[in-house]
């Protein structure tokens, strides 16, 4: 399978759920195509290991955010922007399955 790569340098993107998983994955791809990304995560040890891992592909920031809780959002949110500047790319993959 031929992938087109998207160029997204200097853009930034929010992906929530970003620790593992598919979301991490997202970030990852986002990062390979150049994009500044802010990992949002509940689970900041996972968080913390997926900021280092990711780390050696480009600008990559590590936000604790509790996306059912609106003050940890905004929160996140106002930390992105101080960081990364405006958010280009956001992607909603927070979610826990039962």
């Amino acid at each position: 399978m031929r992938r087109n790569r998207i160029d997204l340098s200097g853009r930034s993107a929010v992906v929530t759920g970003a620790a593992r998983g598919i979301g991490f994955s997202i970030a990852q791809r986002l990062m390979d195509s150049g994009a500044h990304v802010a990992l949002w995560d509940v689970d900041k040890p996972a968080l913390d290991t997926a900021r280092k891992t990711l780390s050696v592909l480009g600008t990559v920031l590590a936000v604790p955010v509790d996306i059912t809780d609106q003050q940890s959002v905004a929160e996140g949110a106002d930390q992105t922007r101080a960081a990364l500047g405006p958010v280009d790319l956001l992607v909603n993959n927070a979610g826990i399955g039962g």
